[in-house]
């Protein structure tokens, strides 16, 4: 999953991407960073044919996150070479 950097804002101190086959949340898997640069995580181990929750969120100084909003997906099989799923959308300045 893909975002735009907070780099300069002043507000986060990282990322962190839950997703989950669940639009509440109540159970899921996370990968997160602590450096403000990276805007790609990886979400791994999902099932083919199976809706997914996404969602990112800038993290404070205590590694809370701060919840932007959440988009869903299916997974494929195959993903052909040029096609590329991303989600894309501009967080709000945290602090």
């Amino acid at each position: 999953v893909n975002w735009a950097s907070l780099v300069g804002s002043g507000g986060s101190e990282g990322y962190r991407l839950d997703y989950s086959t669940s639009s509440s949340f109540t159970t899921f898997s996370s990968s997160m960073t602590s450096d403000v640069a990276v805007t790609t995580l990886t979400a791994t181990g999902l099932s083919p044919y199976t809706t997914y929750y996404f969602r990112v969120g800038g993290l404070n100084y205590n590694n809370v996150p701060n919840f932007a909003a959440s988009i869903s997906s299916c997974a494929r099989t195959h993903v052909p070479s040029k096609t590329k799923p991303i989600a894309i959308w501009t967080a709000k300045r945290i602090r």
